[in-house]
């Protein structure tokens, strides 16, 4: 997922340098874009991702206040986690 956010800003980066494209290749980035947040949105929504991203130990509550995640989203996780492993 942080190879997603990282490929994701690239590819908004890109997208609002338009006038320095190819017209062709600007649709493209968009497109690619697009597809890039409909996969992203899927794994948030999954809860053995929730479950990986609490538990691994490169992803600290840091980790998660740092890349903007909300305060809800951060509890869900850390709840369904203790609740798996009750």
């Amino acid at each position: 997922i942080v190879l997603m956010d990282y490929v994701d800003l690239a590819l908004t980066t890109s997208l609002l340098n338009k006038e320095q494209l190819n017209p062709a290749i600007h649709a493209t980035l968009g497109l690619t874009k697009h597809t890039l947040n409909k996969y992203h949105s899927s794994i948030d929504l999954s809860k053995l991702y929730q479950i990986m991203m609490v538990l691994h130990p490169h992803h600290t509550a840091d980790y998660f206040k740092q890349a903007a995640w909300m305060a809800e989203w951060i509890l869900t996780a850390q709840d369904l986690v203790h609740d798996t492993f009750e």
